[in-house]
């Protein structure tokens, strides 16, 4: 590696290191949602999970605006928020949630409402604040057969 890099006018100033199949297995599963990509880049991909990226309509990418409607509501438990919170309300809460530890959410509508819009925007520094970390997102469509299924994923 050294003689690799050791026409670069800096080469004295990097530090080298090797990552063997091992030691790249164990980072990958420190972050979780960077696995399902590595198995599809490696031809060993979990049939129908993804990582993120543009899950509500694949025509399109992950720079896709998200339309905030201030008609869309986010009803939650609480009674604070018993007209509903608008969909940037209801990101910022739920992202709030999701990044507490051992807290879980269910996102639960009519078929064709956002919901899978309103989720990948949960990733989206664009909208609201604290935008949840793209490389800890999972996604599947209990449509198209995930294996493992979700609680085996979750596991």
């Amino acid at each position: 590696m050294a003689d690799g890099v050791g026409d670069l006018p800096n080469a004295k100033d990097l530090t080298l290191d090797y990552y063997d199949a091992s030691r790249l297995a164990t980072w990958v599963r420190q972050h979780a949602g960077l696995i399902v990509w590595v198995r599809e880049k490696i031809g060993k991909a979990c049939r129908g999970w993804h990582p993120y990226g543009a899950w509500a309509n694949g025509a399109e990418t992950t720079s896709a605006e998200y339309l905030l409607d201030d008609a869309f509501r986010i009803r939650t438990r609480k009674t604070e928020t018993e007209g509903g919170l608008t969909a940037l309300g209801g990101l910022n809460h739920i992202r709030d949630l999701l990044s507490t530890p051992g807290n879980v959410g269910r996102l639960a509508g009519l078929s064709g409402v956002g919901k899978t819009r309103f989720v990948q925007a949960l990733f989206d520094d664009r909208y609201g604040e604290r935008a949840l970390d793209p490389s800890s997102a999972l996604y599947t469509n209990m449509a198209d057969d995930p294996d493992p299924q979700p609680v085996g994923m979750a596991s």
